[in-house]
């Protein structure tokens, strides 16, 4: 008969850590806890104290197993774990009876028996009163490791007798490492945006992560794509938060409509819908300073759009939306609502609140959502006329002949729907086209709030005149001022 139960394909499993370098995120607290093993400083009282999902009960079992030197294999005897929320011994008789029941009668095959013990705040007074007179001074060969959320549930009267260890949250890039680890070892394709996506969207929790990364193989064996993960997850594609906000500057509340109808057709969550607005507010308030700006774990090119976005929304609009939102979240979370119907009323007095608000300028906003909407030879086209608008503007501050020749030989193009290159022949480059080209960046960002990448691709020239006007240039600097005193022509420009 087949055996259809495999430990190996449990990911969580496989890769569970045995010794304390294989522990993810959490050094401080290995670091202390070999410390105080080495020099006999452990207390028989450990409460490990953090979210969930973080190796509370993953370092608790390494350092059962140190204890009792079983170092390469996973070895559980003689420890006891258990879940005073779904142990529901706890409820049917004396509790008492269990831990006594296990110190005195369970066949004890290690040196030392050791209870990992969760949700310590189920327990009475008077049971931690019993476990402190029961253990102090008679069982020195017993430790009991208490895994909790917060400090506060540690009982006041046992805190004197223990040592608190508090783990934290781990980092997108700890947490990022580890699944593309596991993604190597196991021959998953998934690319680093997924992984990074993954990484980002499970609040710091490792075993949170390796559980969706695990899920979503059952679903395509062998691949995770972002679009799977997104739909997982019930992530909101971060562009639409943008329309979102820049509708409400512009008063488009029935935009929002069609986009939030868009959006819920995908399965996002209520909750998870409301949660990636306040992060994106939080996001803009962080982009209006550039002190704050580090704070921000995102593609440059997304931080970018951030700082732009910022720049048309003040701090008590920003403010004024956090606290709507999550004042939302604060009334709902808990109800059966229908969930899109309280987001259309949300968001009717939020837009509402912006109309009321004039300190936007709409001109800038819609051409800035008008210019994203362009294909790429209308991008070029774009560029292009407001290049030779901003030459002319600007004419009587530089030489008019290298104005013309700004006008006739530089070129556009766009590459990758996103960067617009200056096609410039080689004869042009130099100092003086870099500065022209930050002031016509600046002139952009100014006259439309859009901020676009450029990068200058160079070219050779055929032009015989362009090629003389460049050698003139280079062996006297005032060629310019003596074309102009005499005024001279240079024939053929276009």
């Amino acid at each position: 008969m087949n055996n259809f139960f495999s430990k190996n394909f449990v990911l969580s499993d496989k890769y569970s850590p045995l010794k304390w370098d294989d522990i993810v995120g959490q050094k401080d607290i290995t670091s202390s806890l070999k410390n105080a093993i080495k020099y006999n400083q452990l207390s028989q009282f450990l409460f490990f104290v953090g979210p969930d999902g973080v190796g509370k009960n993953t370092c608790a079992k390494v350092l059962a197993n140190e204890l009792n030197n079983n170092f390469d294999k996973k070895c559980y005897n003689n420890i006891f774990e258990i879940d005073c929320l779904l142990n529901s011994c706890i409820y049917s008789y004396n509790f008492h009876e269990i831990i006594i029941d296990r110190i005195l009668f369970y066949p004890k095959l290690e040196k030392y028996n050791i209870f990992i013990i969760k949700n310590i705040h189920v327990f009475s007074q008077k049971f931690i009163n019993f476990l402190l007179n029961f253990i102090k001074g008679k069982y020195t060969e017993i430790l009991f490791i208490f895994c909790t959320k917060k400090q506060n549930n540690i009982p006041i009267s046992i805190r004197s007798y223990s040592q608190i260890y508090e783990f934290k949250s781990l980092s997108i890039k700890e947490i990022f490492f580890h699944i593309k680890m596991i993604s190597d070892k196991e021959n998953i394709k998934v690319d680093s945006e997924t992984l990074f996506l993954l990484s980002q969207h499970v609040n710091g929790s490792i075993s949170k992560a390796i559980y969706v990364f695990e899920k979503l193989l059952l679903l395509h064996e062998k691949k995770i794509s972002k679009d799977l993960l997104m739909k997982e997850l019930g992530i909101v594609n971060i562009t639409y938060y943008f329309d979102i906000v820049n509708y409400l500057l512009l008063g488009d509340t029935h935009k929002i409509f069609l986009l939030l109808d868009k959006i819920f057709q995908e399965k996002v969550n209520f909750i998870n819908f409301i949660i990636g607005l306040i992060e994106h507010f939080r996001n803009l308030f962080l982009s209006k300073k550039n002190e704050t700006l580090s704070l921000l774990k995102l593609k440059k090119e997304i931080i970018q759009s951030y700082i732009e976005q910022s720049g048309n929304i003040s701090y008590s609009l920003i403010i004024k939306s956090i606290n709507m939102s999550s004042y939302l979240i604060e009334k709902y979370q808990f109800d059966k609502i229908d969930d899109k119907f309280i987001i259309e009323i949300f968001l009717i007095k939020l837009a509402n609140y912006y109309d009321n608000t004039k300190n936007v300028d709409k001109k800038k906003i819609e051409k800035n959502l008008e210019y994203c909407d362009y294909d790429n030879n209308d991008k070029i086209s774009f560029i292009k006329k407001n290049w030779i608008d901003f030459l002319q503007k600007f004419s009587d501050k530089m030489n008019s002949i290298y104005i013309d020749f700004l006008k006739e030989e530089i070129q556009f193009c766009i590459e990758n729907n996103d960067i617009c290159c200056f096609i410039v022949p080689n004869e042009l480059k130099g100092p003086n086209f870099l500065l022209v080209q930050s002031y016509f960046i600046k002139y952009l960002k100014n006259k439309f709030n859009y901020s676009q990448k450029f990068k200058v691709i160079g070219k050779k020239s055929e032009k015989d005149t362009l090629k003389n006007y460049a050698f003139l240039s280079k062996k006297n600097k005032f060629t310019e001022k003596l074309i102009e005193k005499l005024n001279l022509k240079i024939s053929s420009i276009s």
